[in-house]
C-alpha cells in the first residue's frame, strides 16, 4: 500500500481554507448591523448580510440573484487562500494554535474596494490581510432599491500557527543558546 503525503504548506492551506469557511459562514448567520443613513435619507453603507443586490465579483454577474451571494463569498475566499502568505503566521513567534485576523472593507458604489481595516494578533498579519484584500478586482456594485450603494463586508481569516520544533529553529535561536 502506497501512502501519499501532502507537503506541509498544502496541509496548512487546506486548514486555512476550512477554518475560514466555517468562520466565514457563521459570521453571516449571527451578524446584525444597522444601516448608516445620512441627513438626506440616502443610505451610505449597507452590510453585506442584508443588501438586496450583492456586489458581483467577476464571474458571478450572470448567475441568478439568489446564487450571487454564495458566488461572491466563494470567490473572495479563493482569492484570500491563493494570495495570503500563510507561512507568515509561523514566522512571527505567535503561540501555537489558531489565530484570527478580521478584515473589514467596503465595496464602493463604483465597485472599487475601499476603507480596508484589519485587526489581528500581529501587525504584520493585519498588513497582509489588507494587502490581499486590496488586490481584489473591481466589481459590479451592490444595490439597494435599485441604486448602487457602498456595501460593508467583514472577513475573518483563521490561521493555524504550528508549534516550533528543534528542526524549525532559526540560526539566531541556535546562536543565542551557545
Amino acid at each position: 500500500m502506497i501512502k501519499h503525503v501532502l507537503p506541509k504548506h498544502t496541509i496548512n492551506m487546506i486548514r486555512i481554507f476550512i477554518s475560514t469557511l466555517f468562520t466565514f459562514s457563521s459570521l453571516f448567520i449571527f451578524s446584525q448591523e444597522i444601516e448608516v443613513v445620512n441627513v438626506s435619507n440616502e443610505v451610505e453603507e449597507v452590510p453585506f448580510a442584508i443588501i438586496e443586490d450583492v456586489p458581483s465579483f467577476p464571474g458571478c454577474e450572470e448567475l441568478e440573484k439568489h446564487l450571487q451571494k454564495n458566488c461572491f463569498q466563494n470567490k473572495v475566499l479563493k482569492h484570500v487562500v491563493k494570495n495570503f502568505d500563510a507561512h507568515l503566521a509561523n514566522e512571527l513567534g505567535l503561540p501555537s494554535g489558531k489565530t484570527r485576523i478580521i478584515v473589514m472593507f467596503s465595496i464602493a458604489s463604483d465597485g472599487v474596494v475601499k476603507d480596508i481595516k484589519a485587526r489581528g494578533a500581529h501587525e504584520r498579519l493585519e498588513r497582509e490581510g489588507i494587502r490581499v484584500i486590496n488586490e481584489l478586482p473591481k466589481m459590479k456594485p451592490g444595490k439597494l432599491k435599485g441604486k448602487p450603494v457602498n456595501v460593508k463586508y467583514t472577513l475573518p481569516i483563521t490561521l493555524l500557527v504550528e508549534e516550533t520544533t528543534k528542526n524549525d529553529q532559526t540560526k539566531e535561536e541556535v546562536i543565542n543558546k551557545n
